[in-house]
Order: C-alpha cells, then structure tokens, then sequence
C-alpha cells in the first residue's frame, strides 16, 4: 500500500493539506489529527478502531475530511489518544 507520508524522516508538503492553514496537529502511535482553519479536521493513520471518523476501520495513507465536523460542531483543538 502506498502511503503519502508514512516513513518519511524529512518534512514534506502533503498535498490534501497545503492549500489549508494548519491551527493544530496532533500525533499518535498509529493516527494523527490536524485541524486547519476554518476548524475543518482531517485524520489519517490505521484506524484499526475506527478512531478517524470515517465511518468505517479501513486505515487511510493520505489525510481524510471527517464531514461531521464540517457541519455540526466547532472545533478549536485535536488530540490523538489511546486507550488502554
């Protein structure tokens, strides 16, 4: 599987995010979060417990739109957590 940022040891342009200003980014083990501006949230990683918001646990190589965000809530922050 081809993935757009992972194993990469240099910064990068990821290209679903570059036309964005980045407000908040947050990173965990297996997922990351960022929220850019106007608090639209974009997630990617493994998504083995569908913690990405969209709607299914099929991991995601390239930053995603979680649409619930978009229409119902303001968002001002992200954090990627795990549970034990």
């Amino acid at each position: 599987m081809k993935c757009e940022v992972g194993e990469v040891t240099t910064f990068t342009v990821v290209r679903v995010l570059a036309r964005h200003r980045v407000l908040d980014i947050s990173l965990g083990p297996q997922h990351s979060c960022v929220l850019v501006e106007p608090g639209h949230v974009y997630t990617l990683g493994c998504n083995s417990e569908a913690q990405l918001g969209s709607g299914s646990t099929r991991p995601q190589v390239a930053p995603i739109s979680v649409k619930l965000f978009q229409q119902r809530h303001a968002v001002v922050s992200v954090v990627c957590v795990v549970i034990i």
